[in-house]
């Protein structure tokens, strides 16, 4: 006896899916709950854990799921790399790069447009402007971990001086990083260049 029965299998569509198993699929891409998508797709709200769970083992739904999920990232180009370079942007945002305080407010620095993804809101009151910034310490917490750098240092004890030295580490490497991510990346329509000797 097979596991996952292939009845109503819609033989015109080459993922061999259900039509209900393909709206459990699309509906769990919505919002990654899969008792709600399991419902919105018509299982019955009594058994829909069951089914959800059921269904996320389903080697063709989750083929379905998965291919989606690699389309969807192709599409947003986003990578590991792309995470680590956004969350540096944030841990090395520098308020003074960024802007210059004049009496009419707070000016955005030429060149400084980049770094603005680092502001977290900007608020006028009556005596001036107030800045701040995202959480600068999370970002860099984030970026040593998936940097790999945040073992190394809860490795060892306390020591005021390796902390220094491996910090200047995190920066160089960081910098190193993201001056290899801010080169430009060759789009599919471009072909690569090749150099002849």
């Amino acid at each position: 006896m097979a596991i996952f029965p292939t009845k109503n299998v819609n033989p015109d569509k080459p993922d061999g899916l259900t039509d209900r198993q393909r709206a459990f699929a699309v509906e769990y891409l919505c919002d990654r709950r899969p008792k709600a998508a399991a419902v919105r797709a018509g299982y019955s709200e009594r058994t829909a854990a069951q089914s959800a769970w059921r269904l996320l083992q389903h080697p063709a739904v989750r083929a379905f799921i998965d291919a989606a999920d690699r389309a969807r990232s192709d599409r947003l180009t986003l990578s590991v790399d792309r995470v680590v370079l956004e969350h540096a942007r944030l841990a090395f945002a520098d308020m003074g790069t960024l802007v210059r305080l004049t009496r009419k407010g707070p000016r955005l620095r030429p060149g400084a447009a980049d770094g603005m993804v680092a502001v977290r809101e900007v608020r006028r009151f009556k005596g001036g402007f107030h800045l701040s910034l995202h959480d600068k310490s999370r970002s860099l917490d984030t970026v040593t971990e998936l940097l790999g750098i945040a073992d190394r240092m809860q490795q060892k004890p306390y020591d005021p001086a390796e902390r220094i030295r491996v910090g200047r580490e995190v920066r160089e490497r960081l910098m190193a990083e993201i001056a290899r991510l801010a080169q430009p990346v060759p789009t599919p329509a471009d072909p690569p260049k090749i150099e002849k000797p």
